[in-house]
């Protein structure tokens, strides 16, 4: 992951409306929520923890295992792979 470029695509986006696709494996997902992000937070070495915050307490989106972004004009896609290089699986607790 190429933090200098994941930084200079999100600091222009802080402040403004932005839309949110989320996919959580297995089979969850959020499409085109407008949300205002306020900051963020990308952390990490090879693998990433990566933090947004939404503004007017929209709301904190966190993920874990991020360990690829894809920066293209106006989108950044974090990714997690496993060390079988598949999606990783998204892990909670009940």
């Amino acid at each position: 992951m190429d933090l200098n470029k994941v930084v200079a695509h999100l600091d222009p986006m802080c402040g403004n409306l932005v839309f949110l696709h989320m996919e959580v494996n297995p089979g969850a997902y959020i499409r085109n929520a407008a949300v205002k992000l306020e900051r963020y937070h990308v952390r990490g070495d090879g693998v990433y923890r990566v933090y947004l915050e939404f503004a007017d307490r929209q709301g904190i989106l966190h993920m874990d295992d991020v360990t690829e972004a894809r920066v293209e004009e106006g989108r950044v896609l974090f990714v997690g792979y496993d060390e079988r290089e598949r999606l990783a699986r998204t892990s909670y607790r009940a």
